[in-house]
């Protein structure tokens, strides 16, 4: 695909993976559209940070109107990599860990595809990127929390391919 102009949004920006994707997509032309609690700091002209928590939908749905607005309408890449893990036995998994994580790398990920997707169905085309893990594949002590979202992940990834692939996403 070529990227040259194309309208992209990455979640969780701050650094690593996030950070990576934004850098390689403003490399290849792409005007990005960063999310994040924090920003990486690029000053690249094609790079918009938006302070966005994608736990809370009302954050995530004001981000996501700037972007529409700035955007001419268009989203064509989207590029849910928000997420975070925390780690240890199950009985010992504080309950605010475990909400944390199902809010961050689960409903955030529902909240960003759901305001995408009709913006896609209307151009006719997308790509929507979900950032999983092999913990999404295989089970593994210690881990089950986050475990947990990742099949999630998987789960709402293969569904949604199948639901939207008539639609060119």
């Amino acid at each position: 695909m070529d990227l040259k102009n194309k309208i992209a949004v990455v979640t969780g920006v701050s650094k690593g993976i996030g950070e990576a994707l934004c850098r390689h997509l403003l490399e290849e032309g792409a005007i990005v559209y960063g999310l994040g609690r924090n920003n990486f700091g690029s000053e690249h002209p094609n790079y918009h940070f938006i302070s966005t928590d994608v736990r809370d939908y009302a954050s995530v749905e004001a981000a996501f109107q700037s972007i529409l607005s700035g955007s001419n309408q268009q989203i064509h890449v989207l590029i849910n990599n928000a997420g975070l893990g925390y780690f240890g036995n199950v009985e010992d998994l504080p309950l605010e860990q475990w909400d944390t994580m199902m809010q961050t790398n689960v409903n955030g990920m529902f909240y960003c595809t759901r305001l995408t997707v009709p913006v896609m169905k209307k151009q006719g085309i997308g790509h929507i990127i979900n950032i999983a893990s092999t913990a999404g594949l295989e089970g593994m002590p210690m881990v089950s929390g986050y475990c947990a979202t990742k099949w999630a992940v998987k789960g709402f990834s293969e569904s949604i391919w199948r639901e939207l692939r008539d639609f060119k996403i």
